[in-house]
């Protein structure tokens, strides 16, 4: 058997084939496997990027769960305040009536200086 040499290789029909026809071959292998490298890279990239992107919108959810539950909470006792205060607005007792009105204006958003809130403020409002 003869010595091979580097410029010929054997395929196995028995032709000898040299190795500069080889080299698009050989050169559209290393660029495939570059490529098919980079894309393993750039998905692995991608994966890393959304598992982290996961993670930070579950805790952005549970942070906007926690928040909407204290508002929820807090507007229900406003809430109830507030009926308290309509409820208490009417009642038969006058004097009851007037200061009871007056918190109901003060919480509803009134103006401080329209609401009547004291007997010289009504006087004014009324006999002037």
């Amino acid at each position: 058997m003869g010595t091979i040499r580097p410029q010929d290789l054997t395929l196995s029909l028995g032709q000898k084939v040299h190795i500069f026809h080889l080299r698009p071959q050989l050169a559209q292998a290393v660029a495939s496997i570059a490529f098919e490298y980079g894309r393993y890279l750039l998905l692995q990239r991608e994966q890393h990027l959304l598992s982290e992107y996961l993670v930070q919108q579950h805790t952005l959810d549970l942070e906007l769960q926690d928040k909407y539950d204290a508002f929820i909470k807090d507007l229900l006792a406003d809430a109830e305040s507030f009926m308290n205060l309509v409820d208490h607005a009417f009642a038969p007792d006058f004097e009851a009536l007037l200061m009871n009105s007056a918190k109901l204006a003060k919480c509803a958003g009134g103006n401080e200086l329209e609401i009547l809130d004291s007997v010289e403020k009504v006087d004014a409002f009324f006999l002037e």
